[in-house]
């Protein structure tokens, strides 16, 4: 929170606990207005958490008003709580979480409501522009183990309706890459845990010119918030040993957004990339050939270890672990008939 931020809030709640309206009332305004342009100008919808602050700002106002004491405090305090813990949630280097059994979930949070699932994007072309320039979520790229990993995240009550939210959008996200020659390979929760069980170190990058940061530093993994074809925020971090899982988040937001694009350009020329291994092949031929049943497209056995070993008419044997084969089914639908 910037120091003139900070200075408005406490004159702001110095005017409520003084009935000072014509000081805390425009104040409040004003704060509301700003975001509310702030978040117009990037095309983005107020969070939750900054409603709730400003309701909790005016009921403090509406408790004051009453001739209230302890509202007036608990209501206040309530506002700055959420408006520091946004603050904070946005540059916290990485989020500590733990695997859900027998899901793809992730779980993190002070109170357990925030939910992870993770995808491996499968590159059917050398391209890795072209490939990931749709890209939307958070996507990773781990420079260490050459991959791109896409990490969706959410806030819910309740599991069930985390995995059905994530799942669906995991859908969405790979109707999308498909277009342009990438697929999306759910990962399951014990593998995306031992895929993020490293300690981060995060790496400033200049806001200025992010690019030339991620042109010259050595980096393990680059976090990239994408949308609409677009990058607002991104991370950089370093990889140590370490038993906690680690989710690298987009942490420092830049001064100007870049395009998607123009960042994978420097992504592309930063290293050498692989593409079109056994997964490819078969996520591939699941997503040509979904207008059939997934009994005709896929054949598989299952190993000694609970592993399958999954193949289609044109890939080879490769393997999936059972949630990952019914994550795979539910972000890889049957096309009905007519249906693009």
């Amino acid at each position: 929170m910037r120091k003139s931020t900070a200075l408005m809030i406490l004159s702001a709640l110095f005017g409520v606990a003084f009935s000072l309206w014509f000081v805390c009332i425009p104040i409040f305004a004003y704060l509301a207005y700003r975001e509310w342009v702030k978040r117009r100008a990037d095309e983005r919808k107020v969070s939750s958490r900054t409603i709730a602050a400003l309701i909790s700002f005016v009921l403090a106002v509406v408790a004051a008003a009453e001739g209230g004491t302890w509202s007036i405090v608990f209501f206040s305090s309530v506002g700055v709580a959420l408006l520091a813990s946004r603050r904070l949630a946005m540059t916290s280097t990485a989020a500590s979480a733990s695997p859900v059994p027998g899901t793809i979930l992730l779980r993190s949070g002070m109170l357990g409501t925030e939910w992870h699932a993770a995808g491996e994007v499968k590159l059917a072309t050398a391209d890795v522009t072209r490939a990931l320039s749709a890209a939307e979520g958070n996507l990773v790229v781990d420079f260490a183990h050459e991959r791109f990993l896409l990490i969706l995240s959410g806030r819910h009550l309740r599991r069930a309706d985390a995995e059905r939210d994530l799942l669906m959008r995991m859908r969405k996200a790979n109707r999308i890459l498909s277009r342009s020659g990438s697929y999306l390979l759910p990962l399951d929760s014990t593998q995306t845990a031992s895929e993020l069980a490293q300690e981060l170190v995060s790496i400033e990058l200049d806001p200025k010119q992010p690019l030339n940061s991620a042109r010259s530093l050595p980096i393990d993994l680059l976090s990239l918030a994408c949308d609409k074809g677009l990058v607002s925020a991104a991370g950089a971090y370093l990889q140590e040993g370490g038993v906690g899982v680690s989710v690298p988040n987009p942490n420092q937001k830049l001064e100007t957004r870049l395009s998607v694009w123009e960042v994978l350009e420097v992504v592309k020329r930063k290293q050498d990339w692989t593409s079109g291994d056994g997964y490819a092949s078969l996520l591939a031929s699941v997503w040509a050939a979904r207008r059939e049943p997934p009994g005709e497209i896929l054949k598989g056995e299952q190993t000694t270890g609970g592993t399958l070993l999954v193949k289609s008419h044109a890939s080879a044997a490769v393997p999936i672990s059972p949630v990952q084969l019914r994550a795979l089914l539910q972000i890889y639908p049957a096309r009905q008939e007519g249906s693009a």
